[in-house]
This record gives structure tokens, sequence and C-alpha cells, in this order.
């Protein structure tokens, strides 16, 4: 997620600059977005909104803002790299398509090995003056915090996402990483595990690790904050075989637990009676297999 070129140092202060506009000068716009139709959830009029907020009156860098640098840091707040914001004032976001508007030639430059890969809520085509880029752009709502997120399969975690949320007393935008928004819990259904995002996550998230002032934009790579939310994306089924281990090893409490807790644990009583049974070679062949059969998968995924 620390930048590596260009592109990723441009987008790392516009949108840091973004969320400052839209909350400053853009909420009362926003208010007048409408989140349902008919009792149904859409977010069409949303993406209208910030689209034309992005293509009208916040399109690049604030040109006033030559004096600021950003400033990189590990987490053990060494400085990385700086970066003066007056050479990204050529970058310009030139366009910015619906989901219905992205070509299947635009679909095809976006995909990414491993990745299945669905329409962005926004794809931005941003320009320095001599090449183009496509940035796709998330963007979340909610009443309360916690929403299931995308699939593991659909997720990009270096992906922006803009949050949003309303309430009939208030209304705030946030703005980061896709990763940075994934909070500890997972929904396991039959289907694909889905992350849960959260504004509360992500807002927590820039308050502690970014920190801005009028000379300077100092963001923070907790590495390994990062690797730990990386593991729900990249190796969920490890995750969730721990959160089993942990239905077996700890025990029942009186608070709501997951519906497959009873189901585990009588797998597990099967898996070690049957296990048991076996001879000493028997044992190792098993295992064997499994970890064989797993690493195929991986290669094949």
């Amino acid at each position: 997620m620390i930048p590596k070129d260009q592109i990723s140092v441009f987008l790392n202060i516009y949108f840091f600059e973004l969320e400052r506009y839209l909350n400053q000068f853009c909420l009362e716009e926003l208010k007048k977005v409408t989140f349902h139709s008919d009792e149904a959830n859409t977010d069409r009029p949303l993406k209208e909104s910030i689209k034309n907020i992005l293509q009208t009156k916040f399109n690049s860098i604030p040109n006033n803002l030559h004096n600021k640098t950003l400033e990189l840091y590990d987490q053990d707040e060494n400085l990385l790299s700086s970066y003066e914001y007056k050479y990204y004032f050529n970058f310009k976001v030139s366009r910015i398509l619906l989901p219905n508007e992205i070509t299947e030639g635009l679909k095809i430059h976006l995909r990414r090995p491993n990745v299945v890969y669905t329409h962005p809520d926004l794809l931005l085509i941003v320009t320095d003056g001599e090449s183009s880029y496509l940035v796709p752009l998330e963007l979340k709502s909610t009443k309360d915090n916690s929403i299931p997120g995308s699939s593991v399969q659909q997720i990009q975690g270096d992906e922006w996402v803009i949050f949003v949320k309303h309430t009939n007393k208030s209304f705030n935008v946030t703005i980061g990483r896709y990763l940075c928004a994934v909070n500890e819990n997972m929904q396991f259904p039959d289907r694909s595990p889905r992350p849960s995002v959260s504004f509360k996550t992500i807002l927590d998230w820039n308050d502690e690790f970014i920190n801005n002032d009028t000379e300077s934009l100092k963001i923070k790579y907790p590495k390994d904050l990062i690797d730990k939310k990386q593991e729900l994306i990249n190796d969920w089924q490890n995750v969730l075989v721990n959160r089993w281990l942990d239905v077996i090893a700890i025990p029942n409490t009186k608070k709501k637990v997951s519906w497959f807790n009873h189901t585990i644990k009588k797998f597990t009583i099967n898996l070690l009676e049957r296990y048991e049974k076996l001879s000493h070679l028997e044992q190792k062949q098993l295992l064997n297999k499994l970890k064989t059969e797993i690493e195929y998968e991986k290669s094949t995924d």
C-alpha cells in the first residue's frame, strides 16, 4: 500500500484533500441524495452526485497548496520518502464513468490475477498530461457503521473507497483504502465470505495514521496491521479454521454463537475418532494427502 509510482502519490494527496473538501463544502449537496426508492436501497444518485462534484469542482489538487509536502513513514516512524505537492498539480481527473459506461475493453485493463472483477462504482480516468491511468473507486453508504463488503474474490485491498455515513441528525464522509475499512468481522455464509467494512474503522484508521497540518501531510504505514487485514482477504480459509479451533478450545458462553459451532464440534469428534483408529503410517499419509491437495488447490486458484 506504500506508493510505488507517481499516480499512487497523486492519489494519496488527492483523496485526502478531497475528503476535507467534501466535508467542508459539499455536505448540504450530498444530504439531498436519495438512498431509497420504493423501499429498496439505491446507490445510483450517490454515484451521480459524487461524479458531478469530482468533475466540476474537484478534479485536481488545489494549487494553493504549492508549499505542502506528502511524507510517508513506516510503522516505526522512520521517514521513507517525501513528495512536494506542486509536482502533482499537472495530474487531473479528466473523466469519470458510471458502471454502465465502462466498456469491455476497459474491463479487460482493470482485471487482476486471482481477482474476480466486478464493476467499480466509479471509474476515474486520470491524466498527467502525457499518460492516462484507470482508477477504480468504490462508494459505500450506511446509516449505522458496519455493512457487508464485497466477497473475498472481488476485493482489491489497495482500491480507494468513499464511505458515507448518513442519519437523520448527521452526514459525514471519509475516504481511504478499501483494506483500511475492513474490520475484524467476517460472515461465513454458504457462498463466498464477505468481510465487513466499517465507516468507523476507516475513520479511526485515518485519525491514527494520518496527520495533517499546513506544511505537510504525514501518512504512516503500520505493516503488521496491514498484513493482519490482508490475511482476511488472501487466506480467509486459515482465518476460518482458527475460529473453528477457538470454538473447540474455548468453553461456550452465553453470547450469541456462529451457526456452524455445533456442526464443527460434531465434525471434530468424528475426525478424531477416525484418526485414532488409523495406524501411525496411515495418519502420516492422511496428513500428507491433505497438505498436497491444499497446495494444489492454491496453485490452481
